[in-house]
């Protein structure tokens, strides 16, 4: 056993293929008794989804290393599976004994097979501190570089402002998994809030996003399909937003972040492994897509009281009569509650009475229209 680097080599499209697997391993098996050593993260001698919980923890980096294993297993080269499809079925020889004689060490050699654990399909990068005759797939090098462009909404806050930023793709992909990391100045923002949109599935704040150096203005967050295929993510939905307050005067939000490769190597994989790079700068989405930021909506909304406990009223000004919906959303970007009818133009009124099951912290709501759509934050007690 070697420990160096846990998140070596370790992805979200590790992650798509072992959950795979564990759907379906007869459709979906890993391919050789190497890679489901390499799946077994917790050393259990069982891929499970629990395993894909700890990987996207070191991924994250919310944990700095598998606790019940070694980042990499070395196997007696000369060892044959019994089983293949079971390698846990019969201890396999992790080590050599060699007895320290002249004659003993003069000319042997000794061959293991390296398993670098949360690498299924084997990227890791062999360098002098974790070398292995496990050599990397041939195909991972001839996959194309399509590239995936973040979009933000063109917003400015002036210094002890707060608002939504809201990140989109620029086209529509059909994607299996990805993973970002983000870097921002925290010396002109604070973030304060995560909201993960709920039609990705799988998908919340609490367990996709790592925060643990945010105060740095380090952000790390990923994706996994929930059966391992792909999804199409439609052009010009919101993927995540952070709400945040401005330390300083920005002029473009834009400007504050970008992707930021040695936080997390920032990556979308379609089902076949096809990698679509992240570009490191962001653009600014047009003001004419949907949930656009607040300040640029032609709605105006008023939500009383703010914060509440029981019964909550949100007033809208509509410039034409039109169609309405209004989302609630708790913490974990779960849909709590839904409003939909036509309202007429001017002030319309829309009231929640009951909001027990919506829980408590802060919560977020989605209003749209035909034409338009906004967005913010409440506080229940």
């Amino acid at each position: 056993m070697k420990n160096c680097e846990d998140d070596n080599g370790v992805t979200t499209f590790d992650m798509a293929l072992i959950l795979k697997y564990i759907l379906d391993p007869i459709a979906d098996p890993l391919g050789s008794p190497y890679k489901l050593l390499a799946a077994d993260a917790n050393n259990s001698g069982a891929v499970t989804t629990y395993d894909n919980v700890l990987i996207r923890k070191i991924i994250l980096q919310i944990d700095p290393a598998f606790t019940d294993n070694a980042s990499w297993r070395f196997i007696d080269a000369e060892y044959s599976f019994p089983n293949p499809t079971n390698p846990w079925a019969f201890p396999f020889p992790e080590y050599t004994e060699v007895s320290y004689s002249e004659q003993s060490v003069q000319g042997a050699s000794f061959d293991f097979i390296g398993v670098k654990i949360g690498d299924v399909t084997v990227s890791a990068d062999y360098g002098e501190s974790c070398t292995s005759s496990f050599a990397p797939d041939e195909e991972a090098d001839d996959r194309s570089k399509s590239t995936l462009q973040l979009l933000t909404n063109n917003m400015q806050l002036k210094q002890g402002e707060s608002g939504w930023v809201e990140f989109k793709t620029d086209a529509e992909q059909a994607i299996a998994a990805w993973q970002l990391g983000l870097f921002f100045d925290p010396s002109l923002v604070q973030v304060n809030e995560i909201y993960a949109s709920p039609n990705l599935g799988d998908f919340d704040a609490k367990d996709n996003f790592g925060t643990t150096e945010i105060m740095d203005g380090k952000l790390r967050a990923l994706w996994v399909s929930p059966d391992g295929r792909e999804r199409h993510i439609p052009k010009g939905e919101a993927i995540f937003k952070l709400h945040v307050k401005a330390l300083r005067s920005v002029s473009n939000i834009s400007d504050v972040f970008r992707v930021d490769n040695s936080i997390l190597h920032s990556l979308a994989y379609s089902e076949e492994g096809k990698e679509f790079p992240f570009n490191s700068a962001l653009g600014n989405q047009n003001d004419s897509n949907p949930l656009v930021a607040e300040l640029n909506s032609k709605i105006v909304t008023v939500v009383d009281p703010n914060p509440f406990t029981d019964r909550l009223s949100i007033t809208l000004n509509l410039p034409n009569e039109d169609a309405v919906s209004i989302i609630i959303y708790d913490q974990l970007g779960r849909s709590v509650a839904k409003w939909e009818g036509k309202l007429k133009k001017g002030f319309g009124n829309v009231t929640f009475d009951d909001t027990t099951g919506w829980g408590q912290g802060v919560l977020s709501y989605v209003v749209r229209t035909t034409t338009s759509s906004c967005s913010g934050s409440i506080l229940k007690f």
